[in-house]
């Protein structure tokens, strides 16, 4: 997968839909559903949009789920954006391990993934 500072126009919607998997709210069907088409429409395959999720965004932004009281309206695109170029730019810096961000977000995803690929689900 390219760098993302190499792809951000496509990849502005995805870190901004994603990033609602680390508000301190609880998505409903709805946003699930939002997400799933903004990810659809990236083009990015699953596997990449996993990819986005735990080596761009949730470094970012995971401690907001362990905060007593995290952002719950909405990150700052720019600033999201910024923090992400940032880290891209600081090889040493990895944020948790994919299992921590995955273990953070699980249900969300599982629920955005069967909407991106609605035959599995039923297969499942």
């Amino acid at each position: 997968m390219r760098a993302a500072s190499v792809e951000l126009e496509r990849r502005r919607p995805v870190w901004d839909a994603l990033s609602d998997l680390f508000l301190d709210r609880e998505l409903q069907p709805d946003d699930h559903r939002r997400i799933a088409d903004v990810l659809a429409s990236s083009g990015y395959s699953e596997a990449e949009l996993e990819e986005i999720l735990c080596r761009e965004v949730g470094p970012v932004l995971w401690p907001n789920l362990l905060s007593v009281a995290g952002v719950w309206t909405g990150f700052d695109r720019d600033w999201l954006e910024g923090e992400i170029l940032r880290a891209e730019n600081r090889p040493w810096f990895r944020g948790p391990p994919r299992a921590v961000t995955m273990t953070l977000v699980r249900h969300d995803w599982e629920q955005i993934r069967a909407q991106l690929n609605p035959g599995r689900a039923a297969s499942q």
